[in-house]
């Protein structure tokens, strides 16, 4: 009896998520548009899935930025030429404008996880052959300082960053590293400054060795780089192996504002 109890108990737990669902159908985590529960998991209407994806690109491999010049501009990135990154790669959702950059700030409030997650989910699916690719094997959200986080009520990277995990196979997520200084926000930073800004300002935590993992730095957004550089340069001091960052939006330029 208690092996048959065993067996039926999955068949059960999905025949009343499937009830609720249609009783009480999900609203799309965008617009709140009433919606099947979708066989994907990405509780996205089809408007808000074209919407936030974005046409196909052609992008620096190594900044993530929006090039102009077919593939031959990869070998001169105007965005990150001279530059030199502790990060191998950069993988984003699209650029920071329109409905992805509305969606990215909405994120930063509270009350927008589900959005949060369904973003890291829409980025998985989009670029998925790009994330695998990286051989990655821990999934870490760049931390945010906790005095932030209280006011600002949640912590949309680490959302983001275990949608990722989760879709791209259930891979460790893990929160090693924290913000140990409350710096200023970058975009109130000159972009020349914004380096001196988070020099040091992460550190490894909770005992963890990162020496010889494949590291995935996960952000909301990417301006200049240089917060995930720090944090990159925090991991490979530590002995990460590598460290590629994946962001919703890419901004193509540093004067943006939040």
């Amino acid at each position: 009896m208690k092996l048959l109890a065993r067996r039926l108990r999955p068949w059960l737990r999905q025949t009343v998520k499937a009830a609720v669902g249609l009783i009480y159908p999900p609203g799309c985590a965008c617009c709140r548009a009433e919606i099947m529960p979708p066989d994907d998991a990405l509780l996205l209407c089809d408007l808000c899935r074209k919407r936030l994806t974005p046409k196909s690109r052609q992008t620096c491999g190594r900044c993530g930025a929006s090039l102009a010049g077919g593939p031959t501009a990869a070998i001169a990135c105007p965005h990150c030429r001279g530059l030199k990154f502790r990060f191998e790669k950069v993988v984003a959702l699209g650029s920071y404008h329109a409905e992805l950059r509305d969606a990215v700030l909405r994120v930063k409030r509270p009350g927008a996880d589900p959005l949060a997650a369904a973003l890291g989910q829409l980025l998985v699916d989009t670029q998925r052959d790009r994330l695998v690719a990286l051989g990655t094997d821990v999934v870490m959200p760049v931390p945010m300082h906790w005095r932030r986080q209280l006011a600002r009520g949640t912590n949309g990277p680490e959302l983001i960053a275990a949608a990722i995990a989760n879709r791209l196979g259930n891979l460790r997520l893990r929160r090693g590293l924290v913000r140990c200084r409350n710096t200023s926000r970058q975009t109130d930073v000159p972009a020349d400054q914004r380096a001196a800004n988070v020099r040091s300002a992460f550190r490894i935590v909770g005992g963890w060795n990162p020496a010889g993992s494949r590291v995935l730095l996960i952000d909301d957004i990417l301006t200049t780089g240089a917060t995930a550089d720090e944090a990159a340069g925090a991991l490979m001091t530590g002995g990460a192996a590598e460290v590629s960052v994946a962001v919703i939006a890419r901004a193509d330029s540093p004067d943006v504002h939040f």
